[in-house]
């Protein structure tokens, strides 16, 4: 029996049971539209689908038993069946995989388009092109498994006019490789991007260490004196979170500072030692004003800025605050 949905332009939605030309003994979701043009059947298989049968209950080790007791000592396939608790269809053809030496292994469902070997491949590339600033999509990588499969010569039922694999394939792709997962990239400019490599962070280091230490490895500067100065940027309107309020009701808000987002500048600095100096507020405005640093943290000290934004007259405003 399968449940069917009647779609017509003159008949409201109907769900009528039908029998399945596929699926006889088991029920399948099935989308008839029926309206002039000739009726139309989809067949929707549920992607988490649980069997019901008593398919595939034998162990491994069962079935190897069963077939080494047929081959080496010669025992009836039904007997050897009977006493191990396995099919005896199942352990006749196991035996004559046997014979042709390619030995006894459980494998149930359809065949799989790529090995694991080959599906590992398939993930060093992926998170190679991710280390690269290069990720791929879920599209992108469906591409590649199609290109792979032709390339390689491995028979496969993926979109031919498409040229790429299907969904349920990705799904079950990622189900099996749990190092992967969908994530949403951050912007990084290609300026950032070729400015931070391998090389470039050799050259910082080297000469770090030529300033720090001298040819004999004695400190120069003590780590008192080694401060590591960052911005950041902090809203001054917080995200609402989800709230409670009636059910189909479109317009609910709630009461907040400003209605686009805001930031505020703040530069922060600690030495080596542990040792911090107060962090410098940044205003975006001409003239700075007193009032604005009121029931501020203690020693905190504010700057007034056109931009918003830092530049280097406040770094040497709060370097010579250090000293």
């Amino acid at each position: 029996m399968v449940r069917v949905t009647w779609a017509c332009s003159y008949n409201p939605m109907l769900i009528l049971p039908v029998p399945c030309p596929y699926y006889p003994h088991d029920f399948a979701n099935i989308l008839v539209l029926y309206c002039s043009s000739p009726m139309y059947l989809y067949f929707y298989i549920p992607r988490n689908y649980q069997a019901k049968g008593l398919r595939g209950q034998w162990s491994l080790l069962q079935m190897q038993h069963a077939v080494n007791d047929v081959l080496q000592y010669g025992r009836s396939v039904k007997g050897a069946a009977k006493t191990y608790c396995v099919p005896r269809p199942t352990l006749q053809r196991h035996i004559k995989q046997a014979k042709k030496g390619t030995g006894v292994q459980k494998v149930l469902g359809r065949p799989r388009t790529l090995t694991d070997e080959q599906e590992d491949e398939l993930v060093d590339v992926i998170l190679e092109m991710e280390r690269r600033l290069f990720g791929l999509t879920l599209m992108d990588v469906r591409h590649l498994a199609f290109k792979y499969c032709e390339t390689n010569n491995i028979e496969n039922t993926f979109n031919k006019n498409a040229r790429c694999a299907g969904e349920e394939w990705m799904s079950s792709f990622l189900k099996k490789q749990k190092e992967l997962s969908l994530q949403i990239p951050e912007e990084t400019s290609l300026a950032r991007a070729s400015g931070f490599n391998r090389e470039k962070v050799h050259k910082f280091f080297y000469a770090y260490q030529s300033v720090v230490f001298d040819q004999s490895c004695t400190t120069i500067i003590p780590p008192s004196h080694i401060n590591n100065a960052d911005e950041s940027g902090f809203t001054v309107c917080y995200k609402p979170g989800k709230i409670l309020a009636q059910k189909g009701k479109r317009s609910v808000g709630t009461v907040t500072s400003l209605e686009k987002g805001k930031t505020m500048t703040v530069l922060c600095c600690a030495s080596a030692t542990g040792s911090f100096i107060p962090p410098m507020r940044i205003y975006s405005r001409v003239r700075m004003k007193p009032a604005l640093t009121d029931k501020a943290p203690a020693d905190i000290f504010g700057v007034a800025a056109k931009t918003g934004c830092i530049n280097e007259d406040f770094c040497f405003a709060s370097g010579s605050s250090i000293l």
